[in-house]
């Protein structure tokens, strides 16, 4: 997806294979370039909140964080997916909502590493014997 980025900035720059095209083509070009990276990104987004929607579900498992902090997460990819299958079936509310639908997550995601930072992971002890016998040689 970088590389179409790149590829549109490099439309609007002067280069020598560009000369058979006029200003407004190359305009032109470089906004068809920079729509389908966004569709790309768009695309994805789905994807995106299905891995950290797993993600946030081994959270709520595991017990590492708290609960509250991993069901959050977890609302957060279900409204991810939510807002970006809308907007794929919908265009239109991408002018409403397409900045705003990733900010909870950008938010919960902060605090979950955070909490991870600081407060670390919490792991029960699981059975470890009391004594480990060194191998002999």
């Amino acid at each position: 997806m970088q590389a179409l980025s790149r590829l549109s900035l490099d439309v609007l720059r002067d280069v020598h294979y560009l000369t058979a095209f006029k200003t407004d083509q190359t305009q032109a070009m470089a906004r068809q370039l920079l729509d389908v990276h966004g569709t790309g990104m768009l695309v994805g987004l789905p994807f995106f909140s299905l891995g950290a929607a797993v993600h946030s579900y081994l959270f709520w498992r595991s017990r590492y964080i708290p609960r509250l902090l991993s069901g959050a997460y977890l609302l957060v990819a279900l409204v991810i997916l939510v807002c970006s299958v809308a907007i794929i079936l919908f265009p239109t509310l991408d002018a409403m909502i397409d900045p705003w639908f990733v900010l909870p997550d950008f938010i919960v995601e902060l605090f979950v590493a955070l909490w991870l930072v600081i407060k670390g992971v919490n792991i029960p002890a699981q059975g470890l014997p009391a004594q480990v016998s060194q191998p002999t040689a």
